[in-house]
């Protein structure tokens, strides 16, 4: 299941975890918060399905992070596709991080499943879900920052 929220230009762990310990239930394997290099705080709480050994989230690979939900079902071969020498762990969700870093335009449609995430940078954060919507994906504004979550929830 996993769930995941990230503040973007909003410096405020605490309420970071407040919100992750809300949907805690749904990934009760691991839950963690971070801030990454950039503006963002990144959230997530897991289930553990895929990469069970490795597959912490939030993903980094160099200034960028990552946190996901819900599964790629074509992880296996944008592997063989990117070479697995590109990454560090066994999670399907990292296939999403390795395809951005290849700098291809349109490589979120190269994604096949039922996902959600959210892909921060120095610069920028990038928020995507499944074409279908399976997987939701909120966004809100909190003053000059905003805050993405799979699912609302009073703080």
């Amino acid at each position: 299941m996993c769930g995941f929220v990230c503040l973007w230009k909003i410096d405020d762990p605490e309420l970071a975890q407040r919100m992750i310990h809300k949907i805690s239930h749904r990934g009760p394997d691991e839950l963690r918060v971070s801030q990454a290099n950039g503006p963002a705080v990144m959230a997530h709480c897991r289930l553990s399905i895929i990469g069970l050994e490795n597959g912490t989230q939030p993903i980094y690979s160099g200034e960028n992070v990552l946190v996901a939900y819900g599964e790629t079902y074509n992880h296996a071969a944008l592997r063989a596709m990117l070479g697995e020498g590109a990454f560090e762990t066994q999670s399907d969700s990292e296939t999403i991080l390795q395809l951005f870093r290849t700098g291809e335009s349109q490589w979120v449609e190269k994604l096949d499943g039922m996902f959600a995430f959210v892909l921060a940078t120095p610069d920028r954060v990038i928020a995507a879900r499944d074409p279908l919507g399976i997987k939701p994906l909120f966004m809100a504004r909190i003053g000059k920052g905003l805050v993405f979550s799979f699912r609302v929830e009073s703080v």
